[in-house]
């Protein structure tokens, strides 16, 4: 079996997939206005629900996909931290995932653009579609995104039907070495 987890963004995600490549279901869960977050308190619940509702053994699961980013911080975080200790627990192999790497899936063009929510309202994600692991840190006002791909023109079942196929083929990490992929703009200065 394979696991599925983004983390990425304010929505938790979390697919079952079977090693044929079919998503057999996932779970969706978005923070409300007034949460700072669910990750930390949704993850291992999310999780332990639907690997019992298809009756799947921790041990069974083989593999996780992970969104290492870009994305949220702290999200990030809860989500590399379950993948390694489920990982090392039971020993499934992590697949590490740039979220662009899923938008670049059904790209055509190598120059399309590829943009995902930065982590402030005013901030983007942009990487193109030749390249989806170079990924850079923009104003969303200087971002053209005339035939940009997006985030939000996928259902979270396309993304994790796209999650399952680069798990379903992609290589193993060694868990200890896999990091989360951080863009900040950071900007100290002097008072």
């Amino acid at each position: 079996m394979i696991l599925l987890i983004d983390t990425s963004s304010a929505r938790l995600l979390v697919g079952l997939g079977s090693e044929d490549e079919t998503l057999l279901a996932f779970r969706e869960r978005t923070a409300a206005a007034n949460e700072r977050g669910i990750h930390d308190a949704r993850l291992a619940l999310e999780v332990t629900g639907l690997l019992a509702e298809f009756e799947v053994a921790a041990k069974d699961v083989a593999r996780i996909g992970i969104v290492i980013g870009p994305g949220s911080f702290t999200g990030l975080r809860i989500g590399l931290a379950f993948a390694k200790g489920f990982a090392s627990a039971w020993s499934a192999q992590i697949i590490p995932i740039v979220k662009h790497e899923l938008l670049a899936l059904a790209s055509l063009a190598d120059d399309q653009r590829l943009v995902t929510d930065g982590y402030q309202p005013a901030l983007a994600y942009i990487a193109r579609n030749g390249n989806p692991k170079a990924v850079d840190l923009l104003k969303r006002s200087d971002i053209d995104l005339t035939d940009a791909r997006t985030e939000d023109s996928m259902t979270s079942q396309e993304l994790l039907g796209r999650m399952l196929l680069l798990t379903a083929h992609g290589a193993a990490a060694d868990f200890a070495s896999v990091e989360p992929l951080y863009l900040v703009d950071f900007a100290p200065t002097l008072s």
